[in-house]
């Protein structure tokens, strides 16, 4: 689905989106939370399905070195989340998958960064969240700059499967170990199709 439009309001514009053609709403801002100290997990709830898919767009910093970042919907913990990866630093490329897990997780080989001075990039599309009929798959992008000198950081897609047909109305996102550090920003979004 390409995004059409951008409304120019709340931090979308330090991602980088700006005002494009089309349709005015297409993309709407729903939340936004800056991390002021050490943080987890950061929770999104409430979240209105009035929408087609929802967008996040993470920059996050962690307290320790290496972790991995999760992602839960509707606080459900069962075994039923499952994860494919590709990453690559440049030189080296890696793939993996995980099932039957209790979340989903957005990077595998590509580390949440604790340096002072680097955060990593997440975009993570959440297709079809408020359908009550279907599984919901989400789709992620990460990156996090190390001079890309070794595969933990580098770039990174990941495809998560929620095997759930309820509708999304909350989301957790938790790193493996440590808390988000001040500075990360979390934003969500709803995605409009555009008629």
């Amino acid at each position: 689905m390409p995004l059409l439009a951008v409304r120019g309001n709340g931090p979308a514009l330090a991602y980088g989106f700006g005002a494009l053609s089309g349709k005015a709403d297409a993309m709407t801002a729903i939340a936004s939370q800056t991390i002021s100290v050490n943080t987890n997990p950061v929770n999104f709830n409430s979240i209105p399905g009035t929408y087609d898919d929802l967008f996040l767009a993470v920059y996050a910093r962690n307290t320790t070195v290496g972790q991995n970042n999760y992602v839960r919907f509707n606080s459900n913990t069962n075994t039923d989340y499952s994860s494919t990866f590709l990453a690559g630093d440049g030189d080296n490329s890696q793939t993996s998958r995980l099932s039957s897990r209790s979340f989903i997780n957005l990077n595998y080989f590509n580390a949440i960064l604790s340096d002072t001075s680097k955060f990593s990039a997440f975009n993570i599309h959440i297709l079809n969240y408020a359908n009550t009929t279907s599984y919901k798959t989400v789709l992620c992008r990460h990156a996090g700059d190390n001079n890309l000198s070794d595969i933990t950081y580098g770039t990174e897609l990941a495809v998560g499967l929620w095997r759930s047909t309820s509708a999304i109305t909350s989301i957790t996102f938790l790193p493996s170990i440590g808390s988000y550090a001040p500075g990360s920003v979390f934003a969500l979004y709803g995605i409009k199709r555009a008629a």
